[in-house]
C-alpha cells in the first residue's frame, strides 16, 4: 500500500501516476483548473488506478452541466463493471462507491458514504472535501458540518492540508449562522493555506452576512 499526501491510501501505485494523482487532488482543494489533464496522465500511466478515476468522475460532478455529468456517469458504468478496487484499500472503495452514487444523482447518499470512511480515516483530506462538495450540492445546509465534524478532532496544526479542512470548517459554520468562529476558522485557515479559494469564499460569506462587505475588498 503507498499513501498519497493528502492522507488517501492506495494499492500498488507507481509514483509518476500517483503524484499526478495528488496534483489533481490539489486543484480541486484550491478549486484550481487542471484536474482533468493530470489525472488522464496519472490513468494513462496506470489504467487500474480506479482512485484517479473515481477522483474524474467527481471532477465532473461537480462542474454540474448535463454533459459533465454524462462523463461522471462513464466513469461510474466503468467502475460498476467486475473490477479490482473492491478488494483493495478502503480509501479506494469509498471513493469508487460514493462516486457511483453521486452520478446517479445521489449528492447526499453519496456524501453519507464517505462520512462513514471519515468516521474511521479522519485524515484522508480529499474525502472530507468531497464529501463536503456534495453536501453542498445536495442542498443539505444542516449536514454540511458532517464531515468536517468528524475529522476535526482528530486533526494537528502540523498536519499537512490543515489550512483546508480549516476552510471547508468555516464555510459550513458561516452557512449555519455561525458568522463569529467562521471568521475566525476562515482567517486561521488562510494562513496555513493562503490559496485556498473555499477559505476566502466563507470569509467573503461572513462579511456579507454581517454588513461588512468593505473587509472583503482586496
Amino acid at each position: 500500500m503507498v499513501r498519497d499526501r493528502f492522507g488517501g491510501e492506495h494499492g500498488n501505485v507507481g509514483t509518476y501516476a500517483l503524484r499526478h494523482y495528488e496534483n489533481a487532488a490539489l486543484s480541486i482543494l484550491t478549486h484550481a483548473p487542471g484536474v482533468a489533464g493530470e489525472l488522464d496522465a496519472a490513468l494513462t500511466s496506470d489504467p487500474a488506478f480506479y482512485a484517479a478515476r473515481a477522483l474524474r468522475g467527481f471532477s465532473n460532478v461537480f462542474l454540474a452541466r448535463q454533459e459533465t455529468l454524462a462523463l461522471a456517469q462513464l466513469e461510474a458504468q466503468q467502475l460498476g463493471q467486475p473490477g479490482g478496487w473492491r478488494d483493495g484499500a478502503s480509501d479506494v472503495r469509498a471513493l469508487c462507491e460514493s462516486l457511483i452514487l453521486a452520478a446517479g444523482a445521489q449528492c447526499n447518499t453519496a456524501a453519507a458514504r464517505l462520512e462513514t470512511h471519515i468516521a474511521k480515516h479522519p485524515h484522508d483530506l480529499l474525502a472530507i472535501k468531497l464529501a463536503h462538495s456534495l453536501r453542498f450540492m445536495g442542498g443539505s445546509g444542516d449536514l454540511l458540518l458532517q464531515p468536517t465534524h468528524l475529522a476535526m478532532p482528530h486533526w494537528r496544526e502540523s498536519d499537512p492540508g490543515y489550512g483546508f479542512l480549516l476552510g471547508c470548517h468555516a464555510f459550513a459554520l458561516e452557512e449555519a449562522g455561525e458568522f463569529q468562529q467562521a471568521e475566525s476558522l476562515a482567517q486561521a485557515g488562510l494562513v496555513y493555506e493562503p490559496g485556498d479559494v473555499w477559505g476566502m469564499h466563507a470569509l467573503s460569506h461572513v462579511f456579507e452576512m454581517t454588513g461588512r462587505a468593505r473587509e472583503g475588498l482586496i
